[in-house]
């Protein structure tokens, strides 16, 4: 498996006004509804406060949800793939690098957009884009892969790895070789198959058909954008962006440092396995390492090994854990393994951002 090239960039942006009227709402959602391009996803018993979704721009690049309330703020909420919007035609693996000019289009397209679903009184606009919040940034990494590269392994050593506390586990049932994310309720990573989900979807050009590509996508929400890039919130859109574009690696590879602690290679576990029994180790520390390593393979993962490995040996130094890893390292073993013996092992995934693929 090789990394061939990673192209970095933003996939997803959301951006919010509030403060809508009750009856501009309601002039937005009629001519959805003349399009027969509106679901409602929740109302009360006499339809007056829902929640809508529309695919009516999706072609566009753009994704609506609308909230619509009597005696609340009403807003519109539109997830914007730039890379689409700007081409005027779906790209399935553009990403999006903010410029000034790019930024200024991409007000101007939809400013039209607004005109397009009625978003106006009487004729005038109501909203210009300026006002819009961007409330959702999603950075994104694409890892085009050697055609050797097994992508459910990979992904697998993703479910394994260490999660971060506070953030918890999501696989969708009959997909976890496909896709994995762990999330906070402002933060989450996702790591998957494009190209699967692309096929799945029936949007994979023939051109893309066979390529291995694994996304790394951190998806940051309003606070945690404005704490990670130390933004203000009167800063601009394209201030914004930028900022998340030109972080976008680093944020990805400090989260890949705590989910990958050790730098050994991943191995198939037999392999690892008896590297380290018969390493020159004394064997109360190769005791606690094959602990690890077991329980990490059958367990949910790194972090949970972990919790069981302080319990079982009832150790109390938080620092002990680190001296462990080291010994991993010393053997080049990632207490990660492989399930496959079709390969002698792979680089830890910490190491796959290299400065040649970028």
């Amino acid at each position: 498996m090789k990394v061939k090239g990673i192209h970095m960039g933003i996939h997803t942006i959301e951006l919010y006004t509030g403060n809508l009227k009750y009856h501009q709402i309601q002039k937005v959602i009629d001519q959805l509804v003349d399009q027969k391009s509106i679901q409602q996803i929740f109302s009360d018993s006499y339809s007056i406060d829902r929640y809508l979704n529309s695919t009516y721009l999706v072609d566009q690049g753009i994704r609506m949800r609308l909230h619509q309330s009597h005696d609340k703020s009403n807003g519109i909420s539109f997830a914007v793939n730039p890379s689409t919007l700007l081409a005027e035609a779906y790209q399935p693996l553009t990403l999006y690098q903010p410029t000034m000019e790019n930024v200024r289009k991409l007000q101007e397209r939809l400013a039209d957009i607004f005109e397009e679903i009625h978003l106006s009184d009487h004729g005038k606009p109501i909203l210009i884009p300026e006002e819009l919040s961007l409330s959702r940034m999603d950075l994104t990494a694409d890892l085009h892969l050697s055609k050797s590269a097994d992508i459910p392994s990979l992904i697998r050593l993703f479910r394994k790895s260490m999660i971060p506390r506070h953030y918890k586990r999501f696989e969708l049932e009959g997909k976890k070789d496909y896709s994995f994310e762990f999330a906070t309720n402002e933060i989450s990573f996702k790591i998957y198959d494009k190209i699967y989900e692309l096929t799945q979807n029936g949007r994979c050009p023939k051109k893309y058909a066979g390529r291995k590509i694994l996304r790394l996508e951190v998806s940051l929400k309003r606070e945690a954008f404005l704490s990670k890039l130390k933004m203000k919130r009167k800063d601009d859109l394209y201030t914004m962006l930028r900022a998340g574009y030109e972080s976008a690696a680093l944020i990805i590879q400090e989260f890949i440092e705590k989910l990958f602690p050790s730098q050994g290679v991943h191995l198939p576990y037999p392999v690892a396995e008896q590297q380290i029994r018969k390493s020159k180790l004394d064997a109360d520390t190769k005791e606690h390492m094959l602990f690890l390593l077991k329980k990490t393979s059958r367990g949910a993962g790194l972090d949970t090994a972990a919790q069981k490995w302080k319990t079982h040996y009832n150790i109390v130094d938080a620092r002990k854990f680190h001296s462990l890893i080291r010994k991993f390292d010393e053997l080049q073993v990632n207490p990660i393994t492989l399930t496959t013996w079709e390969t002698k092992g792979i680089p830890c995934v910490r190491t796959w951002f290299s400065p040649e693929c970028m």
